[in-house]
């Protein structure tokens, strides 16, 4: 085993578990947050197993079932993620965690019972040597340098804004919602099943995934361009395994208007510039200029093309000039978090923020809610 000193970082997220050592640039492993199982276990296939996890799941889609064992964030089939982290620790990472310590995220509202299982898990199970458990907000300013910043994470299953000013976050401006990633996936699978294609499997869900991935973009000025686009301008093609070729144009941007009006998709949320916006004005007046200022992106989401520039223009409108509005977009917008975590034991080195196996024994999976 190598590493021996170094804690595990894991960013724990709905759709991808991105995970390594403290101290390193950049995550060891992607994982996909998945479990696929054969489809059929008595057809005769190329697979040998009848159980795939992670990216090799995702490679094997067209045969397995797929499940995902976190929902919007909260893990909700205990037994599959701790089939993920087994691989990842042992068989990715090749570690024993009994050598190491780790850092975990988890979302903004997660359960109590849900940390409890979480420290459970990686005291009992894998036998780790100390653990902490942290939202993915305070993690993002570290990597940013615990400044003042307005953070919007986009990612599969949720969707957050977390205000910090001068390293603090500011508590009634944080938000959490449940829309995200998914629901344009599903809002795409909407427009194209309008079309005659369906999407019903497992595996068929992230095929529409990809497509969304690989296609959709926003539109700078929506409404125009609906109008003015000829369809066989927006018009691609994607190619299934089979030879099948699913066809589509301004669903292309159709799907993307869904973050700007959720209404499109029969949500019941503000877009996502209102929301911003609500969260900015919920601070305290004097820190509003360097909120608006300091607006940084996050999560897999907000990687559509032209996301950066619709969001600004909108934020430029809401605001009407009153404050200067600067969205930014690193291309690492994917890994924040867990940069942030690599980063965590230089930036805080006091012990008390992490808790002992021996704490953890003593007072049992209640001790994570003493360390918060």
């Amino acid at each position: 085993m190598e590493n021996i000193t170094q804690a595990i970082v894991l960013d724990n997220g709905t759709f991808e578990i991105k995970a390594g050592f403290e101290q390193e640039v950049k995550p060891k492993i992607f994982s996909s947050t998945i479990i696929g199982t054969l489809i059929n276990p008595t057809q005769t296939t190329e697979l040998k197993e009848t159980e795939y996890i992670g990216n090799e799941a995702q490679k094997q889609r067209e045969l397995l079932n797929l499940t995902y064992p976190i929902e919007r964030g909260i893990i909700k089939d205990w037994g599959n993620i701790e089939k993920i982290w087994n691989d990842i620790f042992l068989n990715q990472l090749k570690i024993d965690p009994k050598d190491h310590s780790i850092l975990i995220t988890e979302p903004l509202m997660n359960p109590n019972a849900s940390r409890e299982k979480t420290a459970q898990i990686m005291f009992e199970t894998f036998g780790f040597r100390s653990f902490h458990i942290t939202n993915p907000g305070p993690l993002i300013l570290i990597s940013h340098g615990r400044d003042t910043k307005m953070i919007v994470d986009i990612g599969h299953g949720i969707l957050s804004t977390h205000p910090f000013y001068q390293g603090f976050g500011i508590p009634q401006a944080i938000h959490q919602y449940n829309f995200s990633g998914t629901d344009i996936t599903n809002y795409l699978i909407n427009l194209l099943g309008e079309k005659g294609y369906s999407f019903k499997t497992s595996a068929e869900i992230e095929i529409a995934r990809e497509i969304k991935e690989k296609f959709c973009y926003c539109s700078l000025n929506y409404q125009e361009e609906i109008k003015e686009n000829n369809k066989s301008q927006l018009e691609k093609e994607f190619e299934l395994k089979n030879g099948d070729i699913i066809t589509f144009s301004d669903e292309r941007i159709k799907c993307c208007e869904g973050l700007f009006d959720p209404r499109l998709m029969g949500l019941d949320f503000e877009g996502i510039h209102q929301l911003i916006y609500n969260s900015i004005m919920e601070t305290p007046v004097d820190v509003r200029k360097d909120l608006a200022a300091n607006i940084v992106l996050v999560g897999g989401t907000t990687f559509f093309p032209n996301f950066q520039q619709r969001l600004q223009k909108e934020l430029d409108s809401l605001f009407s000039g009153k404050l200067r509005i600067s969205v930014n977009a690193s291309p690492n917008r994917k890994i924040f978090s867990w940069i942030g975590g690599s980063l965590f034991n230089s930036v805080f080195t006091s012990e008390n923020l992490w808790i002992s196996k021996d704490q953890y024994i003593e007072v049992g999976p209640s001790v994570v809610h003493k360390k918060k």
